[in-house]
Protein backbone atom coordinates (compact mmCIF):
# COMPACT_ATOMS: atom_id res chain seq x y z
CA UNK A 1 0.00 0.00 0.00
CA UNK A 2 1.07 3.10 -1.02
CA UNK A 3 0.98 6.11 2.15
CA UNK A 4 -0.26 9.83 1.99
CA UNK A 5 3.19 10.90 1.24
CA UNK A 6 3.95 9.13 -1.53
CA UNK A 7 0.46 10.07 -3.00
CA UNK A 8 0.56 13.90 -2.30
CA UNK A 9 3.87 13.33 -4.22
CA UNK A 10 1.83 12.05 -7.03
CA UNK A 11 0.38 15.55 -7.55
CA UNK A 12 0.66 18.08 -4.84
CA UNK A 13 -2.62 19.63 -5.30
CA UNK A 14 -4.18 16.21 -4.28
CA UNK A 15 -6.45 16.50 -0.97
CA UNK A 16 -5.73 12.96 1.48
CA UNK A 17 -7.22 11.98 4.33
CA UNK A 18 -6.86 13.02 7.36
CA UNK A 19 -6.74 16.86 5.73
CA UNK A 20 -9.83 18.82 7.12
CA UNK A 21 -11.01 19.82 3.88
CA UNK A 22 -12.18 16.46 3.12
CA UNK A 23 -14.82 16.45 6.15
CA UNK A 24 -16.35 19.97 4.94
CA UNK A 25 -19.43 20.35 3.40
CA UNK A 26 -18.83 22.28 0.08
CA UNK A 27 -20.04 25.34 -1.41
CA UNK A 28 -22.67 25.98 -4.14
CA UNK A 29 -21.38 27.44 -7.05
CA UNK A 30 -22.43 30.68 -8.29
CA UNK A 31 -22.21 33.33 -10.75
CA UNK A 32 -19.05 35.26 -8.94
CA UNK A 33 -17.30 31.98 -8.81
CA UNK A 34 -16.72 32.62 -13.21
CA UNK A 35 -15.18 30.24 -15.58
CA UNK A 36 -14.57 26.95 -13.71
CA UNK A 37 -12.67 25.49 -16.58
CA UNK A 38 -9.09 26.27 -15.32
CA UNK A 39 -10.69 23.78 -11.94
CA UNK A 40 -12.16 21.25 -14.27
CA UNK A 41 -8.41 21.44 -15.71
CA UNK A 42 -6.99 20.41 -12.60
CA UNK A 43 -8.59 18.36 -11.91
CA UNK A 44 -8.57 16.23 -15.16
CA UNK A 45 -4.36 16.85 -14.57
CA UNK A 46 -4.57 15.14 -11.10
CA UNK A 47 -7.00 12.71 -12.53
CA UNK A 48 -4.36 11.58 -15.40
CA UNK A 49 -1.12 11.75 -13.56
CA UNK A 50 -2.72 9.34 -10.87
CA UNK A 51 -3.82 7.16 -13.98
CA UNK A 52 0.03 7.58 -14.99
CA UNK A 53 1.08 6.25 -11.81
CA UNK A 54 -0.96 2.85 -11.52
CA UNK A 55 -4.10 4.44 -9.84
CA UNK A 56 -7.23 3.15 -11.21
CA UNK A 57 -9.77 6.22 -11.52
CA UNK A 58 -12.89 7.94 -13.63
CA UNK A 59 -14.03 10.67 -11.21
CA UNK A 60 -12.96 13.37 -8.82
CA UNK A 61 -14.04 15.99 -7.11
CA UNK A 62 -13.07 19.77 -6.42
CA UNK A 63 -12.12 19.07 -2.76
CA UNK A 64 -9.61 16.74 -3.73
CA UNK A 65 -8.00 19.23 -5.31
CA UNK A 66 -8.60 21.69 -2.12
CA UNK A 67 -11.54 23.82 -4.03
CA UNK A 68 -14.54 23.77 -1.76
CA UNK A 69 -17.43 24.34 -4.40
CA UNK A 70 -19.83 21.45 -5.49
CA UNK A 71 -18.12 20.21 -8.98
CA UNK A 72 -17.38 16.55 -9.81
CA UNK A 73 -16.47 15.11 -12.41
CA UNK A 74 -16.72 11.70 -14.27
CA UNK A 75 -13.96 11.15 -17.21
CA UNK A 76 -14.05 7.33 -18.47
CA UNK A 77 -14.89 5.68 -21.84
CA UNK A 78 -18.32 5.53 -21.65
CA UNK A 79 -19.32 8.44 -19.17
CA UNK A 80 -17.71 12.50 -19.35
CA UNK A 81 -19.76 14.51 -16.95
CA UNK A 82 -18.91 17.97 -15.41
CA UNK A 83 -21.81 18.37 -12.73
CA UNK A 84 -21.67 21.56 -11.20
CA UNK A 85 -24.13 22.27 -8.42
CA UNK A 86 -25.84 18.80 -9.02
CA UNK A 87 -29.34 17.79 -6.52
CA UNK A 88 -29.95 13.74 -6.63
CA UNK A 89 -33.57 13.63 -7.34
CA UNK A 90 -34.02 9.79 -7.24
CA UNK A 91 -32.26 6.73 -6.22
CA UNK A 92 -33.97 3.02 -6.47
CA UNK A 93 -32.45 -0.32 -5.60
CA UNK A 94 -29.54 -1.42 -4.40
CA UNK A 95 -25.55 -2.21 -4.26
CA UNK A 96 -22.44 -2.77 -2.79
CA UNK A 97 -19.91 -1.65 -4.54
CA UNK A 98 -15.74 -1.93 -4.14
CA UNK A 99 -14.75 1.51 -3.63
CA UNK A 100 -11.46 3.42 -3.94
CA UNK A 101 -10.51 7.47 -3.33
CA UNK A 102 -7.85 9.43 -4.56
CA UNK A 103 -7.65 10.94 -1.35
CA UNK A 104 -6.86 7.36 0.63
CA UNK A 105 -3.58 5.57 0.25
CA UNK A 106 -3.39 3.32 -2.48
CA UNK A 107 -5.14 0.15 -1.95
CA UNK A 108 -7.64 1.28 0.54
CA UNK A 109 -10.92 -0.16 -0.66
CA UNK A 110 -14.20 -0.04 1.18
CA UNK A 111 -17.50 -1.94 0.49
CA UNK A 112 -19.90 0.29 0.46
CA UNK A 113 -23.81 0.33 0.41
CA UNK A 114 -25.38 2.49 -2.74
CA UNK A 115 -28.26 3.00 -5.01
CA UNK A 116 -28.11 1.08 -8.26
CA UNK A 117 -30.10 3.68 -9.80
CA UNK A 118 -29.53 7.33 -9.59
CA UNK A 119 -31.01 10.45 -11.04
CA UNK A 120 -29.71 13.90 -10.82
CA UNK A 121 -30.07 17.59 -11.88
CA UNK A 122 -26.76 19.60 -12.60
CA UNK A 123 -25.26 22.18 -14.65
CA UNK A 124 -22.73 21.49 -16.97
CA UNK A 125 -19.92 23.60 -17.95
CA UNK A 126 -21.44 25.51 -19.95
CA UNK A 127 -24.41 26.49 -17.77
CA UNK A 128 -27.07 24.28 -18.75
CA UNK A 129 -29.13 22.86 -16.49
CA UNK A 130 -29.29 18.64 -16.98
CA UNK A 131 -30.31 15.78 -15.73
CA UNK A 132 -28.89 12.64 -16.38
CA UNK A 133 -29.99 8.83 -14.89
CA UNK A 134 -26.94 6.29 -14.13
CA UNK A 135 -27.13 2.95 -13.61
CA UNK A 136 -25.05 0.42 -11.78
CA UNK A 137 -21.23 1.35 -11.43
CA UNK A 138 -21.99 4.61 -12.55
CA UNK A 139 -24.71 5.56 -10.01
CA UNK A 140 -21.55 4.11 -7.03
CA UNK A 141 -19.95 6.94 -9.10
CA UNK A 142 -22.12 9.87 -8.68
CA UNK A 143 -22.71 8.93 -5.70
CA UNK A 144 -19.27 8.43 -4.55
CA UNK A 145 -18.28 12.10 -5.93
CA UNK A 146 -21.63 13.68 -4.05
CA UNK A 147 -21.05 12.35 -1.23
CA UNK A 148 -16.95 14.94 -1.42
CA UNK A 149 -19.37 17.45 -1.86
CA UNK A 150 -20.94 17.03 1.36
CA UNK A 151 -18.31 16.02 3.24
CA UNK A 152 -18.85 12.12 3.59
CA UNK A 153 -16.46 9.55 3.03
CA UNK A 154 -16.08 5.83 2.11
CA UNK A 155 -15.04 4.66 5.83
CA UNK A 156 -18.18 6.78 6.91
CA UNK A 157 -20.40 4.22 5.43
CA UNK A 158 -18.37 1.28 4.15
CA UNK A 159 -16.76 -1.36 5.35
CA UNK A 160 -13.11 -1.66 5.12
CA UNK A 161 -11.48 -4.68 2.75
CA UNK A 162 -7.79 -3.59 3.09
CA UNK A 163 -5.62 -6.69 2.10
CA UNK A 164 -8.83 -8.10 0.37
Amino acid sequence: MVDNEVLSKIHPKLVMVPDPRLRQVCAEVTKEDGDLTELVGLMVEVMEVCRGAGINTASISAPQVGVMKRVFIIFSPAVEIVAINPVITKTAGKQNTREGCLSFPKGANYLVPRPNIVKFHYQDLAGNSRTSKFHDIYAAMVMHENDHLNGILIDDNGTPLYGR
